[in-house]
């Protein structure tokens, strides 16, 4: 299969981005939306009428998993979702606007010329939309981020004639140090959005709000969906968890995973009190990493599987950072979304991330480090609070320690959650009750011509 999908990649997918790019560069809107068309691929159907409203996604990681769940709390909603990859888009953009402004946290310009590029570029989006959406006949097109340069003139573009572009935005749980940041460039970082946004929870929806970004009645809170599977999973007893699977939710400094980076931008000063000197959790993530390795060597009845965040970078310091003669009962995992191990695992750990919170949802033990630079002093504005959801490990030892003991003696699982638990996923992803499936569902109806 994995062959197959590669000659398929190398001959039909790469020579149609190519159309796109061609399309965009002699500026034939015809030639672009060819590509897309034949790019574009139904991924759901729900309903039984033959007449379905057509929803486009443009997908990123997690993106479609909420959108699926929220539509599958709906009977007969009679709607079809295609996806069209977002590179394709990409090639268009690259084509009309300057390399300064394509980075995802750099798009508003005082600059009349770089303004006019925006506006060629979206004229030729509404060139394209007239064939494609023709084609297609789509109801409304669905982004996932509130940040991507290719997206914010297709958005415009699109509303223009008439397509809702809804923003389902999966990027809201953040640490208190992030959200300063955003608070910061929003207001003058960022360019027009779509329709309306959804996004995971209250502190998002006011920084959104308050930094000019959207207006009020644009964002609503719906939380995360694809979450919601996991509250009924942790409802029915917790079936089908293997015993002895520690799941290890990797991070890498790359990321800056609740740290206020942005690009190689530090941006400490907005906290208070300012956090000046920057840092990543390169010691962190280093000693947790080989801590995962150490339990894998230690206990060989223990299975261990590391599942690494998408993306080059992460996956270079995996490489750099595992040894290169890895036990057996060790399994590295770089494609696919974390969220689906959590169901088999009889432990987590991880550090600032959803699928940790979609491991307190499921009432599974976790485990989170806090040594290396988490004891640098601000470093706790840039950690979520957890509290009493999970166990935390001060040290190396500790955290192989706690791991084993939760491996080796686990306990019957709670089908309620505690009060901190509760708090935390409403906190970060606004979801302490299993139906952000239906919240979002409604807000997509709403926003559906």
């Amino acid at each position: 299969m994995k062959l197959i999908f590669r000659i398929l990649k190398q001959f039909v997918v790469r020579p149609l981005y190519f159309l796109a790019f061609i399309g965009a560069r002699v500026r034939s809107p015809f030639l672009v939306a060819v590509s897309w068309y034949l790019l574009t691929v139904r991924t759901r159907t729900y309903g039984t009428s033959k007449n379905k409203r057509r929803l486009l996604a443009l997908p990123k990681s997690g993106g479609p998993e909420d959108l699926y769940a929220s539509l599958e709390t709906m009977e007969d909603c009679n709607i079809e979702v295609w996806t069209l990859v977002r590179k394709a888009v990409g090639e268009v953009m690259y084509a009309f606007l300057p390399q300064s402004i394509t980075t995802d946290y750099v798009y508003a310009s005082s600059d009349s010329k770089v303004e006019l590029a925006k506006k060629r570029y979206r004229d030729f989006l509404k060139a394209i939309w007239r064939y494609y959406g023709a084609w297609k006949r789509i109801s409304a097109v669905i982004g996932f981020s509130i940040f991507y340069s290719s997206e914010r003139e297709f958005a415009v573009a699109v509303e223009e004639l008439g397509t809702p572009f809804i923003i389902l935005f999966k990027e809201g749980a953040k640490s208190v140090a992030e959200h300063k940041r955003d608070e910061k460039i929003y207001q003058f970082r960022l360019g027009s959005t779509g329709r309306a946004i959804s996004v995971y929870n209250q502190e998002e929806r006011d920084v959104i709000v308050h930094s000019g970004f959207a207006r009020e009645d644009q964002v609503v809170i719906t939380g995360c969906p694809r979450i919601d599977s996991l509250h009924a999973l942790r409802r029915s007893g917790n079936k089908g968890a293997e015993q002895g699977l520690v799941v290890f939710f990797s991070f890498s400094p790359a990321i800056g995973v609740g740290l206020p980076w942005v690009e190689d931008e530090w941006w400490g000063n907005a906290l208070s009190p300012p956090v000046p000197k920057p840092f990543t959790w390169e010691e962190l993530g280093r000693s947790t990493h080989l801590a995962l390795v150490e339990l894998a060597r230690k206990r060989p009845d223990l299975q261990v599987i590391i599942k690494v965040k998408v993306g080059k970078e992460n996956e270079d310091f995996i490489d750099a950072v595992l040894p290169s003669s890895l036990p057996s009962n060790l399994k590295v995992i770089k494609r696919g979304l974390g969220e689906s191990l959590v169901p088999r695992a009889s432990v987590i750990v991880g550090f600032n991330s959803t699928a940790v919170l979609s491991a307190i949802a499921a009432g599974k033990p976790v485990i989170v480090p806090r040594f290396g630079e988490a004891l640098l002093p601000g470093a706790e504005h840039c950690m979520f609070e957890y509290g009493e959801a999970v166990s935390w490990a001060h040290s190396q030892e500790e955290l192989v320690r706690l791991v084993e003991d939760a491996a080796t003696n686990p306990k019957k699982p709670a089908t309620d959650l505690s009060p901190a638990s509760k708090r935390a996923l409403e906190r970060y992803v606004g979801n302490p009750d299993g139906k952000a499936g239906e919240r979002m569902a409604a807000f997509i109806l709403r926003n559906l011509p």
